[in-house]
């Protein structure tokens, strides 16, 4: 459920990571909305879409790939339990 609050773990983790790599690739948000509640409801809902080598051509197909992996809540979980 949106309303609750849930303690930082290695899902959280990968998301910063993949969200600073975004912005450093990019010189842009990882997500964008009008206010934090938007930009939070994104972010549980899995709708940050946007790869990096869209708005830079010259980011590697592999980076690219790592980047919207750890983005992605469904690819996260899958990639924790894998390991």
């Amino acid at each position: 459920d949106f309303g609750q609050i849930a303690a930082a773990n290695a899902l959280s983790d990968v998301y910063a990571m993949g969200a600073t790599l975004f912005e450093l690739l990019t010189s842009r948000l990882s997500a964008e909305g009008t206010n934090t509640v938007e930009v939070v409801v994104q972010i549980a809902k899995g709708e940050i879409r946007r790869h990096p080598a869209v708005l830079r051509a010259d980011v590697p197909a592999w980076l690219d790939a790592i980047v919207a992996k750890a983005r992605s809540a469904v690819e996260r979980a899958g990639s924790l339990a894998q390991t």
